[in-house]
């Protein structure tokens, strides 16, 4: 019998039923997992475990999960396999024992459609590897980890405290009424510091926290940011399917709406961001596509001069920057659009996650007001009042330094690492992983393992300090994340972290305002940050 014959003998709800069948086999067969690939819950047809996920909390679902089925298990969203990664020993055996193993990118809808495999943090292979070194060297040149860039953070740290003090007001007006002066949000004074010090090693100049263009930059960015971990991203980004369907839910189409507002479209691709939409004219003195070199008399030396440099002097013969040889290299990604995707990438990696770290600092102080006394204590010691801290200064405060980290650990910034996908067939855990395995490492897991950390659950600067009370370095602390995507800007956090947090306390001491006390949880999206807050800040 013809299958024409067949389906004439079916009915509609035959035809129907038949169709399912055929679809649920394929979907059977299609995910059918390899031998010896880690466990996982059971998964319903097509969907797999998306309604059992909490995507308010999912790295505490990733951990009671964990429990279940050991520190290697499997997760399927949608017709895709995810494998989760737990524990201090294991992660660091996928990131560091295998680094070269765990080093691509997944590709997501959503990642795809933005960045089309450019960048700093979604593109894979050979242009990943230039970018990631040129970006690297260009940077230290310009002084990631040198005493110029301490210059350039002591100096913004000086436009903050200011900024504090007038946000704060004059004391002497509210002494009456607000005995502790006016309360204020310090969420955006953060970021218009932390980003400065981007602005300074990507553009070779920073922006006054008063400049609107700057002040929407940084509310788009912190608004991506926060659209990119909600739920209709996450199913977008499962259900390939969907991607036109679900538009109509409001966050869904509120994050390209937003990053639309981050860029403009040409016929086929993203081409510029805000970043440069706003400010091009303003921090490079040429025009890209006819100038034939590059001014930065008046602004200094930056990242993307150099890019730009590049991208304009490349010519088939070898050229040298940064002791850099680049040859004449299509697959390489000095263009403009993969310097605006670059810049987005170390403004949205650089920005949000170290000002979200500054204002759990500033919550962590105000509920433990008895370590806030000894960090003052320590700054007072070795600094006084008349000196602004240095990164020399950081050997001689134990104490201080323990309390960042600890900071660092409870605040859990980035609760699940940036995805990974395996290059090549590799064993885990004594579980087979076929390459182009996506993996997730769950950090959280790793910030409070309770074989690595005395008192996992409980804020300790002790954690970080020795019987001598000297500064213990550990290396279950891995906020970072670990091996080839490790944070490119971290020697750059630590430095900030350390100067503007030593800064805030040795001129201010921080409270709660009269009669609240500010909320300790966190909301998610691409990060762990905490909710707004109003703090005081009495000058000491």
């Amino acid at each position: 019998m013809s299958l024409y014959s067949f389906t004439e003998c079916l009915d509609a709800q035959g035809i129907l039923i038949f169709l399912l069948l055929f679809l649920l086999i394929t979907d059977i067969v299609k995910n059918k997992k390899p031998k010896n690939f880690p466990p996982g819950p059971w998964g319903l047809p097509f969907v797999g475990n998306i309604f059992n996920i909490d995507f308010k909390q999912p790295h505490i679902y990733v951990g009671k999960l964990a429990e279940i089925y050991g520190n290697v298990f499997s997760v399927r969203f949608g017709r895709n396999k995810a494998v989760f990664v737990t524990g201090y020993k294991m992660v660091k055996e996928a990131l560091i024992n295998q680094a070269e193993t765990f080093a691509d990118r997944p590709q997501s809808p959503t990642m795809d459609r933005l960045y089309s495999n450019y960048g700093l943090i979604f593109s894979n292979g050979y242009l990943w590897k230039k970018q990631r070194r040129f970006a690297l060297s260009t940077l230290r040149n310009f002084g990631l980890g040198r005493k110029t860039l301490e210059s350039v953070i002591s100096e913004e740290s000086r436009f903050l405290q200011q900024a504090i003090e007038d946000e704060q007001g004059n004391r002497l007006n509210y002494a009456l009424v607000l005995p502790l002066g006016k309360p204020f949000n310090p969420h955006f004074l953060l970021n218009n510091a932390v980003s400065n010090i981007i602005c300074s090693m990507v553009f070779g100049s920073r922006f006054d926290y008063s400049d609107n263009s700057f002040q929407r930059l940084l509310h788009l960015l912190s608004e991506t940011i926060h659209l990119e971990g909600t739920i209709w991203t996450q199913v977008e980004n499962i259900f390939l399917q969907l991607s036109y369907a679900v538009k109509t839910k409001i966050n869904y189409t509120q994050l390209f709406r937003i990053t639309s507002k981050l860029s403009y479209c040409t016929q086929n691709d993203w081409v510029e961001l805000i970043i440069v939409k706003l400010h091009f004219d303003s921090i490079f003195t040429y025009n890209i596509s006819t100038s034939p070199g590059i001014n930065i008399s008046e602004q200094g030396p930056s990242l993307c001069s150099v890019f730009c440099d590049v991208c304009i002097t490349l010519k088939p013969n070898v050229i040298r920057c940064n002791n850099l040889l680049i040859k004449e290299d299509t697959e390489a990604g000095f263009h403009e659009k993969n310097l605006v995707l670059c810049t987005l990438d170390l403004f949205t990696a650089g920005t949000e996650t170290t000002s979200a770290s500054l204002r759990w600092a500033l919550l962590y102080m105000i509920k433990h007001p008895e370590i806030q006394k000894k960090v003052e204590a320590e700054i007072e010691s070795v600094l006084g009042q008349g000196r602004q801290p240095s990164m020399t200064d950081k050997p001689n405060m134990p104490y201080t330094d323990a309390v960042i980290h600890e900071i660092q650990r409870m605040s859990n910034i980035v609760p699940l690492s940036g995805p990974r996908m395996t290059t090549k067939d590799t064993t885990l855990g004594g579980h087979f992983l076929p390459k182009g395995t996506q993996v997730m490492t769950n950090l959280t897991s790793v910030l409070f393992d309770k074989t690595e950390w005395q008192t996992p659950d409980s804020f300790n600067p002790g954690h970080f300090l020795d019987s001598e009370g000297k500064f213990v370095r550990r290396e279950a602390f891995l906020p970072f994340s670990a091996g080839k995507r490790a944070c490119l800007g971290e020697q750059l956090a630590r430095m900030e972290l350390f100067l503007f947090f030593t800064s805030f306390l040795q001129n201010f001491t921080f409270k709660a305002p009269e009669g609240e006390e500010p909320s300790m949880e966190y909301q998610l999206g691409g990060i762990l940050t905490p909710r707004p807050f109003k703090i005081c800040a009495i000058p000491r």
